[in-house]
């Protein structure tokens, strides 16, 4: 029994550490959408005045 347990233990270690490195994974897409934004508000502000200096 205890091979069993130490096994379900190393294998719920490696689930939390999936599940932190997921979570960390998710953070840093997070923070590159947020350095992205401005970027892409200056783009569609440029489309913007594109179109509207078309009319």
């Amino acid at each position: 029994m205890s091979a069993i347990s130490y096994q379900q233990s190393a294998i719920s270690n490696q689930q939390s550490a999936i599940s932190y490195q997921l979570s960390a994974i998710s953070y840093q897409l997070s923070a590159i959408s947020y350095q992205l934004m401005p970027t892409l508000l200056e783009v569609l502000s440029t489309i913007t005045q594109r179109l509207t200096a078309d009319c």
